[in-house]
C-alpha cells in the first residue's frame, strides 16, 4: 500500500518551503504528529548561500549544503552537501514513524531524479510510511518525479491557489477518507 501523497508545488523561489513550514506549524497546533524535514535557506547580507535541514520532530537544525565547500562534504551539481546531514536526512525518512504522522520532505528535485540526496529515503518512505507524505517540489517537475518514483496517485496543492490552512483540511479529509 502506497502512502497518501500530497505535493506542495510552485515555481523556483516562490515560497514552497515557507508554505510547508506554515502547514507544519498549523498541524502542530492541532496536535498532529509531524516528522521529516524542511530545508530552510541560510542568508548572508540578504543572499541565500546555503540550506539548513530542520528536523520537524525535535526542531534540530543541521547545515545541509552550501555553494561554498564544507568539511566532510560531497559536491553534487553546484552544492557541497554535508555527508552527515545526507545520512541524517535519509535516516529520518527511512525511520518508522507513528501511523498517521505527516511526513514532510522538502524538497524533491533534479538531484533525486538522478538517485541522489533524498532519493534513498524517499523510496523507503513511499513503501513504509502509514500516513500523509508531504512532498515539496517544483511544479514543472511533478510529472517526472511521479514517474521516476512510481507515484500513481497524489493530491497537488499549488501554493498560488491555496493556503496552508486549506491544504491541511484537504490532507485531513483525504486521510480520513482513506482510513475506512
Amino acid at each position: 500500500m502506497q502512502a497518501q501523497i500530497l505535493i506542495i508545488a510552485g515555481k523556483v523561489n516562490s515560497g514552497k518551503t515557507s508554505f510547508a513550514k506554515r502547514l507544519w506549524h498549523i498541524a502542530n497546533r492541532q496536535s498532529i504528529h509531524c516528522c521529516g524535514f524542511i530545508a530552510e535557506g541560510v542568508y548572508q547580507k540578504g543572499i541565500k548561500y546555503a540550506y539548513q535541514l530542520i528536523d520537524l520532530e525535535n526542531n534540530n537544525k543541521l547545515l545541509c549544503c552550501s555553494e561554498k565547500p564544507l568539511p566532510n562534504s560531497i559536491k553534487i551539481n553546484k552544492f557541497y552537501f554535508d555527508r552527515l546531514c545526507l545520512q541524517e536526512g535519509n535516516t529520518i525518512l527511512a525511520k518508522q514513524h507513528p501511523s498517521g504522522s505527516f511526513l514532510f520532505i522538502d524538497e524533491i528535485g533534479p538531484m533525486e531524479l538522478s538517485g541522489k540526496v533524498w532519493a534513498p529515503g524517499l523510496k523507503t518512505a513511499l513503501e513504509q510510511h502509514k500516513g500523509p507524505l508531504i512532498l515539496v517540489m517544483r511544479q514543472k517537475l511533478i510529472r517526472q518525479i511521479c514517474r521516476y518514483f512510481k507515484i500513481d496517485k497524489s493530491l497537488i496543492i499549488d501554493i498560488d491557489q491555496s493556503t496552508p490552512e486549506e491544504a491541511l483540511e484537504t490532507i485531513k479529509n483525504a486521510h480520513l477518507g482513506n482510513s475506512h
